[in-house]
């Protein structure tokens, strides 16, 4: 292997300190998710904060298809067929956008963050050099920041409204897994302010009953144990790593122990009791929809797919459901089996190259950020415009980049570790 100082002179560093018209774009989207959350408690609708969202939606699709388009890396052949499927869903939703259904619903719909959401896979393909990643830490940071600081001031009130509430704490955390999976980054202050954040959220979730946020950041928790544990070079190096995580492990399950002795946080065990029952209703109904129509489950319905909702019916005129609680069935949805088994082929490389041909944590921490939103489907793991999806496929291309896997932690460590 080159020396790590080699990699200076080559295009991906020439241009080390200028911004990022990718990360601009996921920055705009996310201070706007971020803004519009907290008007939600104070402001139900207003057409003037519409038609903002239409232009910062539009504006960051039009600057991240721009800037990948000039600058990518090359297209494998099922990356190829996974684009050019998602590029076929996208065309085939336009007929739709011009129906005056409900007031031009699905255009709106399609400009306040809908074709954005399907403009995300695109990462998958971009050319991300050193200092997207450091910007990428840094913009999550200040988020867990934030989380950090109004979290203990705001839950008595968030908690008033469990589902606006949870999104609100939730939204602002969605960028904290590679933060914590790639903890030996970064000084001291900032990994205790990651830690106790992530294990503050945790908590809250179990009283909110969110179980998909549990298991999602549990996951996370897990997951950099065992990546630091099999990294013998980083872990040896870094013995205080041993206590640590060892910290961690003893408050985590001091901390499941004692919930079940508290109040607080009966409504989260009986929802884990519950598992998927509480879901089973709608998948039936997913499923009897489907059957009838077996050429669904390969090609789905598009963009706008719908299916027999039953009383849990979002549109209560037709009886239909636009949206299903399931990652796995949500994709069947909206791009059919193709879409899914394609993304499934990519993510499989993806994580074999980021757990057994990278040198360093960034990028096997990617490849558990991969398996996990794999494991979150299974319980809800939706796309959404946020940090916890657009980072999925950041983490795809991350582990198909050869360069970036053979950079040692040292390099990496001094180039986007938190300071």
């Amino acid at each position: 292997m080159d020396n790590p100082t080699t990699y200076l002179d080559k295009p991906m560093f020439k241009k080390k300190y200028n911004k990022s018209k990718v990360f601009s774009s996921i920055a705009f989207t996310q201070i706007w998710g971020l803004i519009i959350l907290f008007l939600s408690f104070v402001v139900y609708s207003s057409k003037v904060i519409s038609l903002t969202g239409y232009v910062i939606y539009f504006f960051a699709v039009l600057v991240l298809i721009r800037a990948i388009y000039s600058n990518h890396i090359k297209v494998s052949f099922f990356i190829g067929l996974f684009l050019f499927w998602v590029i076929y869903l996208i065309a085939s939703a336009i007929p739709n956008l011009f129906n005056d259904y409900k007031n031009y619903l699905y255009l709106k719909q399609f400009i306040s963050g809908q074709l954005f959401l399907y403009v995300i896979p695109f990462l998958i393909i971009a050319h991300l050099n050193l200092s997207f990643y450091k910007a990428l830490f840094k913009f999550a940071y200040i988020f867990v920041l934030l989380y950090f600081m109004i979290t203990i001031f705001l839950f008595y009130y968030l908690i008033q409204d469990i589902t606006r509430g949870g999104e609100a704490l939730t939204f602002l955390m969605t960028g904290a897994a590679p933060l914590i999976l790639t903890l030996t980054y970064h000084s001291k202050k900032h990994r205790a302010i990651i830690l106790i954040a992530i294990l503050l959220l945790v908590f809250e979730m179990m009283i909110l009953g969110r179980r998909n946020v549990v298991l999602y950041f549990g996951s996370v928790l897990f997951l950099s144990f065992i990546i630091a544990l099999i990294s013998k070079q980083t872990f040896s190096q870094n013995k205080k790593l041993n206590y640590l995580f060892l910290a961690i492990a003893i408050v985590f399950f001091s901390g499941l122990v004692l919930s079940l002795f508290s109040k607080s946080f009966e409504f989260f065990f009986e929802r884990i009791q519950t598992g998927m029952e509480s879901r089973e209703g709608i998948i039936d109904l997913f499923f009897y929809d489907f059957n009838r129509n077996p050429l669904d489950w390969i090609t789905g319905r598009g963009v706008f797919g719908q299916f027999e909702g039953g009383i849990l019916a979002t549109d209560k005129k037709t009886g239909l459901r636009d949206g299903i609680e399931n990652g796995y069935l949500y994709l069947i949805l909206k791009g059919g089996g193709i879409y899914l088994g394609l993304l499934i082929i990519i993510s499989l490389k993806a994580m074999y190259n980021g757990f057994f041909k990278s040198r360093n944590l960034l990028v096997k921490g990617f490849a558990a950020i991969i398996l996990i939103y794999f494991i979150d489907m299974i319980g809800f793991g939706i796309p959404m415009v946020n940090l916890k999806y657009i980072i999925i496929f950041i983490a795809i291309a991350a582990c198909n980049t050869k360069w970036l896997r053979e950079l040692t932690d040292e390099f990496l460590s001094k180039e986007i570790g938190l300071k």
